[in-house]
């Protein structure tokens, strides 16, 4: 079987191979997707040399100036390329300009003078290269810690924009908290804001749930299909009557919460998760997302 499926499909793979407008790589070592056109007058990019599913842009670059800087950025000694453009930013100096094959640093150029985050956007039928600078952000210093955060020798940045923290004392509690010596701030994507806790017994309770010594935390992004972005703020009077019971529901002095909504038509002491019916129960309801399921 497989020496028949061989056969059948020989022809077409080198019909493909025949067609390939792809030449060389230009720095195999360093990036899969840059490539010389076959008679090397131009420079090609195509994403993981995929030119059949993906695509194969000519970069109309200088060839005898043109080098690698990542998998997605390349330059010449006129222009910065940044996937299948070239990025036409005035401020942009692209002798100096560098980029880093680096976790989350995917997107993000330098040169002496700043940081910019690219973009490719289709404008009139056609895609265009962006690049946008980072604001404050020093090209010597910046690193990008995950998708949300990054910092340099002096800032913090939030969705590649400064935010006013305490650049000492910042730093991240869990999924959806972070704290300094000031407050306490909680965020999710293209949203970030700051609220008075008590700084010195402001703790990690999961991935999800922060406390002090007075109140308990969640960040309800979503909540029953809506979008929420809404901070709930859950007082106890004992820490000892608090269990959590998953990422969405926890009981606190004799209540029982859903995302930091009280569920109130539960009865605590019955409720809990139904392996049989995958949902909350309790000895007079069947809840789903925190709200009764009507028979």
């Amino acid at each position: 079987m497989k020496t028949i499926f061989k056969i059948l499909f020989a022809p077409f793979i080198w019909l493909v191979q025949a067609c390939s407008p792809l030449g060389n790589p230009v720095d195999e070592k360093i990036s899969n997707s840059h490539f010389y056109n076959s008679s090397k007058t131009d420079v090609i990019y195509s994403p993981n040399g995929n030119w059949f599913e993906l695509e194969a842009t000519k970069l109309q670059a200088d060839v005898g100036s043109f080098e690698v800087l990542t998998n997605k950025f390349g330059k010449d000694k006129n222009n910065v390329y940044y996937q299948g453009g070239a990025a036409h930013y005035p401020s942009i100096d692209v002798k100096s300009f560098f980029a880093k094959e680096e976790d989350w640093m995917w997107d993000i150029g330098l040169d002496k003078n700043n940081v910019y985050i690219f973009d490719r956007e289709v404008e009139q039928g056609k895609f265009k290269t962006k690049a946008t600078i980072i604001e404050g952000a020093n090209p010597t210093a910046f690193l990008q810690l995950n998708q949300y955060f990054a910092q340099d020798d002096k800032n913090n940045f939030f969705d590649y924009k400064m935010i006013d923290v305490d650049y000492a004392t910042f730093k991240q509690i869990n999924e959806s908290f972070h704290l300094d010596k000031n407050q306490a701030y909680c965020h999710t994507y293209q949203f970030f804001k700051a609220f008075d806790v008590d700084v010195s017994s402001f703790k990690k309770m999961d991935d999800y749930f922060t406390y002090d010594k007075t109140n308990i935390y969640y960040f309800a992004e979503y909540v029953r299909g809506r979008i929420e972005k809404e901070l709930q703020i859950i007082p106890y009077t004992s820490f000892e009557s608090v269990n959590i019971l998953n990422k969405t529901h926890l009981k606190v002095d004799g209540k029982v919460f859903y995302q930091g909504f009280e569920i109130k038509e539960a009865d605590v002491e019955t409720f809990h998760y139904s392996e049989k019916v995958h949902r909350y129960k309790d000895k007079n309801h069947t809840f789903q997302q925190g709200e009764v399921v009507k028979k």
